[in-house]
């Protein structure tokens, strides 16, 4: 925002105009930030927490309610998951309408297969090729991720590292390194105190063309303190 600021300021001196200042997070909050979450109280915290970042006395607060939705990310069958049901291109049509995301950030819930319904863990099975033997969400996170990047966009999640090297998450080895780019592999230990795994930081591409030879930064960073 400083940055638009600045930018504002000089074209102002070059074409020597009046500084008019636009409403940047305002117009930021209404068109750049987006999120589904399928817990309704998250969702209404996150819009107070955007609501907070930005308010300035006598500015009227953004409606985020078309930004920041309640919904199952994985599920667009409301036979499967009811009014939870969530259709990405319907539910935010001016994003695919310009081709999907440029920027998806998230850590993706870790949800194995015993914790999930039946029609639940079918669906899934049907619709993901990430979905391997016994499931854990966050894969299939991962594949709903590439999905909804629009072509050659940016991705950074926090996920378990164990998909690595396991059998059963093979798939999901082949479309972020060798069906897309992947930037970096960063692995983080103990980064969350209560967790039961250890994770990393995987940043990567969306991309159309298999090039080869490819090549990924693998970073590891010990927690000693």
């Amino acid at each position: 925002m400083a940055e638009h600021r600045y930018v504002d300021e000089l074209e102002a001196q070059l074409f020597d105009t009046p500084l008019i200042l636009p409403n940047v997070e305002n117009h930021i909050l209404e068109n750049n930030i987006f999120g589904v979450d399928i817990n309704e109280e998250s969702v209404e915290i996150a819009r107070l927490s955007l609501w907070l970042r930005t308010a300035k006395k006598g500015r009227k607060l953004s409606s985020l309610n078309s930004n920041i939705k309640v919904g199952n990310s994985l599920i667009d069958d409301p036979s499967v998951a009811g009014d939870l049901a969530f259709d990405w291109q319907a539910q935010f049509p001016q994003v695919f309408a310009k081709g999907g995301f440029d920027v998806v950030v998230g850590n993706p819930p870790y949800v194995q297969s015993h914790s999930l319904d039946e029609k639940s863990k079918n669906f899934i099975y049907s619709a993901y090729k990430t979905a391997e033997y016994q499931i854990n969400t966050y894969a299939v996170f991962m594949e709903r991720i590439l999905k909804i990047l629009s072509d050659t966009s940016l991705y950074s999640v926090i996920i378990p590292n164990y998909w690595l090297s396991t059998q059963n998450d093979s798939k999901l080895r082949i479309q972020i390194f060798l069906e897309n780019e992947c930037i970096e592999v960063l692995n983080v230990f103990s980064v969350f105190e209560d967790a039961t795994v250890d994770t990393v930081i995987l940043t990567g591409k969306k991309t159309l063309d298999i090039k080869f030879p490819k090549s990924t930064k693998v970073v590891a960073i010990k927690k000693d303190y």
